[in-house]
């Protein structure tokens, strides 16, 4: 099952550093379609359209198919539609659903939709609504959630849809730099298309790394998914979260985080013990460790690749480290059923 996981992996690399990434670096962001409500033909590129009009067909509490695959996720009832998506046409003219309408999408074109827009994933992308110039329709989307990427390929023949199995990406840095670009497409401020361009860049480069690491499995990812719940908070600490996410594993130092956020180490220390009741050198203690604990108990990763993920490069200062601030060994986590 592995080698099958590392030959899909194989393939999403494939198609990111000799499409996604030459696309971008070559176009900017004119390939590049912000799918953020109301979708209005004048702000669509030449050679996208809007063939048709749709009524809403998701609401937030229903699964898609593709989430449904994984009995666990259901049962936690974790819904896509929190979550940003990439889209990515590999192949032929594929029509999508976002939101109220159908897009006619040419291929080597990158739709980003907002959290909360429904999607339709799960449908076939050829469905003649349309003149049909080819059978065929490949599309490759990204799922960002907070701490993970799950991706997949769609494959569109007439009425029919395959999709490859669902893969699973520990990669903490991309949802706050999702984030961050939706800001700019939000604001537009000077220069904002290149600050977009740059953004998508470290995104795909991250996506990249992450899948140098085995993908976590199904049992993993929701876990994964709500390890940091304040990310999403417009707080000092979700402020702070999300720029720790940003470098993770590397943890910036206080004097950094201060100089990001605009005021001074101990006035930025003084507001988060005030705000939280922690110690922010506590907090960022915390950050990785509970990483760390969720691999240990929610996959069978060797210790020393969960180090290595976790940014140690030696196992035994890891588990020392882990010792000291969890006060117990990694093994012991491991081998308990303890939630934590």
């Amino acid at each position: 099952m592995l080698g099958e996981a590392k030959h899909r992996l194989n393939e999403f690399d494939f198609w990111i550093r000799q499409r996604m990434l030459p696309l971008v670096e070559r176009e900017g962001i004119a390939r590049f379609i912000f799918c953020r409500p109301p979708i209005t033909a004048d702000a669509l590129p030449s050679d996208v359209l809007i063939i048709a009009r749709q009524e809403h067909h998701h609401q937030p509490s229903t699964q898609r198919r593709s989430w449904e695959i994984c009995q666990l996720w259901r049962q936690e009832k974790l819904c896509s539609f929190r979550f940003p998506h990439l889209a990515y046409v590999l192949e032929g003219i594929a029509e999508i659903g976002v939101g109220t309408v159908v897009l006619r999408v040419p291929s080597d074109t990158l739709l980003l939709i907002p959290p909360h827009v429904p999607i339709d994933d799960n449908r076939p992308h050829r469905r003649f609504l349309s003149p049909p110039t080819s059978s065929s329709v490949k599309v490759i989307w990204f799922l960002i959630a907070p701490s993970l990427v799950r991706t997949h390929i769609c494959y569109s023949e007439s009425s029919q849809h395959f999709y490859t199995p669902l893969q699973f990406l520990f990669a903490p840095s991309v949802y706050p730099m999702t984030l961050a670009l939706m800001d700019e497409l939000e604001r537009k401020d000077e220069g904002y298309r290149d600050v977009v361009a740059s953004y998508l860049v470290a995104i795909f480069w991250q996506i990249l790394r992450a899948m140098k690491a085995p993908p976590l499995p199904a049992r993993c990812a929701s876990a994964i998914v709500e390890i940091f719940p304040e990310v999403l908070e417009d707080s000092l600490s979700g402020q702070i979260c999300r720029l720790v996410l940003q470098t993770f594993p590397t943890t910036p130092s206080v004097g950094r985080l201060a100089d990001l956020i605009g005021v001074s180490p101990s006035h930025l220390r003084h507001l988060f013990k005030q705000q939280t009741g922690q110690s922010l050198q506590s907090y960022l203690r915390s950050l990785k460790l509970r990483v760390a604990k969720i691999l240990l108990q929610k996959t069978d990763f060797p210790i020393a690749l969960v180090a290595r993920i976790l940014g140690f490069q030696d196992p035994l200062y890891f588990s020392r480290w882990f010792r000291k601030s969890a006060g117990c060994p990694p093994s012991e986590i491991r081998q308990s059923n303890l939630k934590f």
